[in-house]
């Protein structure tokens, strides 16, 4: 089942937390997960069933700071203290080398979703000979002068206040925006879908909806930034 969190060692020290499905019609390849900002694997297990259900082993784990992954330099929120990019991207390696070792000769896909697009595409360019296929949804790799300006403001605030505390600002400029943007909101979480279930599901669950650390955003603006450079993507 997924919903079913297993722990798979990965060499930055993290213990991350992982679910499965196996394909449930002729295996075609393997699809890697890579979730979104303040969420977890678990979100994606229709996703995952309708993927298995077209012949796809899928593997989705926790980011560090995320669900039930574990790491000591990686609280809630946080990448890591030092280098938290880096290891992010060594958790998906991990992953899909765990994978690929369970299910030899298959493709190997890595998806994506926001933040997990982020990260997806700086991992595929970092290891390209490891990804057969790579799909990116709902990622904003033209961050532009905005972006630079966001990380103005998270300089100065990892000055006055470090880099293991919330970013108030950052929260308002974007969670805070999408919400302000829908009109006639129920809740501060309506800009997650349509689909009103899954909006009360996101709002219910205790892992999601918490605000991202000053190093956190870092770390996304450097994924944002690298992962669009024409030098990377040849």
């Amino acid at each position: 089942m997924f919903g079913q969190v297993r722990t798979h060692q990965s060499p930055t020290g993290a213990t991350l937390g992982w679910r499965h499905f196996t394909a449930s019609t002729e295996p075609r390849g393997i699809l890697i997960i890579s979730h979104g900002l303040s969420e977890h694997s678990g979100r994606y297990a229709r996703f995952a069933e309708a993927m298995a259900a077209n012949g796809f082993h899928v593997y989705a784990h926790d980011h560090r700071g995320h669900g039930e992954s574990r790491a000591p330099d990686a609280p809630l929120a946080t990448f890591a203290q030092r280098d938290g990019a880096a290891k992010v991207i060594a958790d998906v390696r991990a992953m899909r080398d765990m994978a690929v070792a369970n299910h030899p000769d298959l493709p190997v896909v890595l998806f994506g979703h926001s933040m997990g697009g982020l990260i997806a595409l700086n991992a595929a360019e970092a290891d390209p000979e490891l990804y057969d296929a790579l799909a990116v949804w709902n990622s904003n790799f033209r961050p532009g002068l905005a972006g630079r300006g966001g990380q103005a403001i998270l300089a100065i605030e990892r000055m006055l206040k470090g880099s293991d505390v919330p970013s108030p600002l950052l929260t308002k400029l974007t969670f805070g925006a999408w919400s302000k943007a829908i009109a006639d909101r129920k809740s501060d979480a309506d800009w997650l879908s349509r689909d009103e279930s899954e909006v009360a599901k996101y709002a219910a669950d205790p892992l999601c909806g918490f605000d991202a650390t000053v190093s956190l955003w870092i770390d996304l603006f450097k994924f944002a930034f690298a992962g669009a450079r024409a030098d990377r993507l040849a």
